[in-house]
């Protein structure tokens, strides 16, 4: 029922006070069809997960926990702006235009994946009113008609994510999650996150998933953070 009233609600707001795009600030629409066409795609001379120097998307150590690993582009622009505006400015028609971002991604994964995705901390969701996350993935299950569940839990933090150290942030995340499924034994389970920066979340819920028994995980983000720090020789994959 709340989630009905909210969608009432967002449609009312949005004839009273129409969308304006989050990178050209066209009216109609939260993310301009003219727009999405300037999203770019990371370089791939660094691993998508943990940023370390490789040539392709996941290096030899991050491979050992996720199979495979694919974004909608990187965190810049308008896509930077439509992310924050649904995180930080209560732009919750943010996660239907990402949602429908990130379809045609999600439309070629196995038909065989258990899709799931890294839920917002309660301290998070208190300040929003939200979780942003369960917003997008509530939005991809009604436009792709594949089932997305919530098969991880994520212990309360008052530390700021994006404040911490990447070493901070391993630690933290290694000690966050939990399984909330009953069983995910011998299933191919793809996570969606958000932004990936360290990759120590995606990390640490993949690792949650292989121990509870996941033939394989992979991870859907919807933006990389740009690597700004090289700090190993390249690899070739």
């Amino acid at each position: 029922m709340l989630n009905v009233k909210n969608t009432m609600l967002d449609a009312l707001l949005e004839l009273i006070a129409p969308h304006l795009c989050s990178s050209c600030g066209a009216i109609g629409s939260v993310f301009c069809d003219n727009c999405k066409y300037d999203i770019v795609y990371p370089d791939e001379d660094f691993c998508w997960c943990c940023g370390n120097a490789y040539r392709g998307r996941l290096c030899d150590d991050c491979r050992l926990i996720i199979k495979e690993i694919d974004c909608l582009g990187a965190r810049s622009g308008g896509l930077q702006n439509l992310i924050g505006g649904l995180k930080f400015q209560y732009r919750r028609a943010a996660a239907k235009r990402l949602a429908g971002l990130m379809l045609p991604i999600v439309e070629q994964l196995s038909n065989d994946a258990l899709l799931t995705y890294i839920p917002t901390r309660a301290s998070n969701i208190r300040i929003r009113g939200y979780d942003h996350m369960a917003l997008i993935a509530r939005n991809i299950q009604k436009l792709s008609g594949r089932q997305v569940c919530r098969l991880i839990a994520v212990a309360d933090s008052h530390l700021s994510q994006h404040k911490l150290s990447k070493t901070a942030r391993q630690i933290a995340a290694s000690a966050a999650f939990h399984l909330t499924a009953n069983s995910v034994s011998g299933r191919q389970v793809v996570i969606i996150d958000d932004i990936v920066t360290t990759g120590a979340t995606v990390r640490a819920a993949a690792q949650v998933l292989r121990d509870g028994g996941a033939a394989d995980v992979s991870v859907l983000m919807i933006a990389r953070q740009p690597s700004t720090t090289i700090r190993q020789s390249v690899k070739i994959a």
